[in-house]
């Protein structure tokens, strides 16, 4: 079994750091008890979502999990490309910089692990009959 954490970008991290960090420091200028608890409820959340972002490859089944938000297992030997793209659509990643996975005729999963090229080589070990297109 191994575990690849999620990629964090900083495309991502940046823009919701500073929103979060000045709505916490405006909160707490004004006294604002409540809006200063709920945005730092907030931050511990999208902690929790990084944190709890994973692809695991266990027993040629790759599952995705991110929190109990997000949980789907494919078969390795189902998967068919992993192509490279670059999106900001809704997925259980938090870079835009991600993998697009086709399985089976028509399913797909988007995620973005840290260790990209060893998460590649493992599926590929596994299933040398998957397509790989890292040009985006």
């Amino acid at each position: 079994m191994k575990i690849f954490k999620s990629r964090i970008g900083p495309e991502l991290l940046f823009p919701i750091s500073i929103i979060l960090v000045g709505l916490i420091i405006l909160a707490a200028y004004e006294k604002n008890w409540a809006g200063f608890i709920l945005t730092l409820v907030v931050v511990l959340f999208f902690i929790h979502l990084y944190a709890s972002t994973s692809y695991t490859i266990k027993e040629r089944i790759l599952i995705i999990k991110c929190s109990i938000f997000y949980h789907q297992s494919i078969t390795v030997d189902t998967i068919k490309t992993i192509t490279k793209v670059t999106d900001i659509f809704s997925a259980p990643a938090f870079s835009v910089k991600r993998l697009l996975i086709c399985f089976n005729d028509t399913g797909n999963a988007v995620i973005s692990p840290k260790d990209e090229s060893g998460f590649i080589r493992l599926l590929t070990e596994l299933n040398p009959k998957i397509s790989v297109q890292l040009k985006s």
